[in-house]
Protein backbone atom coordinates (compact mmCIF):
# COMPACT_ATOMS: atom_id res chain seq x y z
CA UNK A 1 0.00 0.00 0.00
CA UNK A 2 2.92 2.37 0.62
CA UNK A 3 3.80 1.85 -3.16
CA UNK A 4 0.40 2.97 -4.22
CA UNK A 5 1.17 6.14 -2.04
CA UNK A 6 4.26 6.90 -3.67
CA UNK A 7 2.66 6.43 -7.18
CA UNK A 8 -0.22 8.22 -6.11
CA UNK A 9 1.79 11.65 -5.84
CA UNK A 10 3.27 10.85 -9.51
CA UNK A 11 -0.54 9.50 -11.04
CA UNK A 12 -3.33 9.57 -8.85
CA UNK A 13 -4.87 6.94 -11.29
CA UNK A 14 -2.43 4.25 -10.74
CA UNK A 15 -2.07 5.01 -7.12
CA UNK A 16 -5.50 4.72 -6.59
CA UNK A 17 -5.59 1.02 -8.52
CA UNK A 18 -2.27 -0.14 -7.21
CA UNK A 19 -3.97 0.68 -3.45
CA UNK A 20 -7.36 -0.44 -4.33
CA UNK A 21 -5.65 -3.98 -5.57
CA UNK A 22 -3.83 -4.31 -2.74
CA UNK A 23 -6.74 -4.19 -0.36
CA UNK A 24 -8.33 -6.45 -2.64
CA UNK A 25 -5.68 -8.86 -2.56
CA UNK A 26 -5.83 -8.60 1.56
CA UNK A 27 -9.69 -9.59 1.40
CA UNK A 28 -9.35 -12.30 -1.24
CA UNK A 29 -6.10 -14.13 1.45
CA UNK A 30 -8.59 -13.62 4.64
CA UNK A 31 -11.55 -14.86 3.15
CA UNK A 32 -9.26 -18.01 1.98
CA UNK A 33 -8.10 -18.78 5.39
CA UNK A 34 -11.15 -18.55 7.00
CA UNK A 35 -12.38 -21.00 4.48
CA UNK A 36 -9.48 -23.15 4.56
CA UNK A 37 -9.94 -23.02 8.49
CA UNK A 38 -13.09 -23.86 8.64
CA UNK A 39 -13.68 -20.74 10.52
CA UNK A 40 -16.46 -19.38 7.64
CA UNK A 41 -19.40 -20.28 9.50
CA UNK A 42 -17.88 -18.01 12.83
CA UNK A 43 -17.92 -15.02 10.65
CA UNK A 44 -21.45 -15.35 9.85
CA UNK A 45 -22.65 -15.63 13.10
CA UNK A 46 -20.62 -12.73 14.21
CA UNK A 47 -21.70 -10.84 11.34
CA UNK A 48 -25.58 -11.81 12.60
CA UNK A 49 -25.00 -10.84 16.05
CA UNK A 50 -23.28 -7.39 14.99
CA UNK A 51 -26.54 -6.54 12.41
CA UNK A 52 -29.27 -7.60 15.11
CA UNK A 53 -27.56 -5.47 17.83
CA UNK A 54 -26.29 -2.61 15.75
CA UNK A 55 -29.45 -0.23 17.44
CA UNK A 56 -28.21 -0.89 20.73
CA UNK A 57 -24.36 -0.72 19.26
CA UNK A 58 -25.32 2.65 18.25
CA UNK A 59 -27.42 3.81 21.45
CA UNK A 60 -24.16 2.58 23.38
CA UNK A 61 -21.48 4.57 21.13
CA UNK A 62 -23.77 7.87 21.40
Amino acid sequence: MISGQRYRQKHEAAGLAMTGTGMLLRLGAGLFLLQLYELAAWGRTAGLLLFFMRKKWIAWVA
